[in-house]
């Protein structure tokens, strides 16, 4: 099973990319089927979960 994670690497003035970076390895050690995905507007991260959901990730 794949786990997609989706994150705004703006958000937060820059924050969450930067937060990213310490959690990313924490998490791919939970979790080893992961599918980083970065979006680059509203839209897009609102196309990137609506084609996980059909995907079932």
């Amino acid at each position: 099973m794949r786990t997609r994670i989706i994150l705004n690497p703006t958000a937060g003035a820059g924050r969450a990319a930067k937060r990213l970076q310490a959690l990313r390895p924490v998490l791919e050690n939970h979790w080893h089927h992961i599918d980083w995905q970065l979006s680059r507007s509203a839209q897009h991260l609102t196309d990137l979960a609506a084609e996980a959901d059909s995907s079932q990730l």
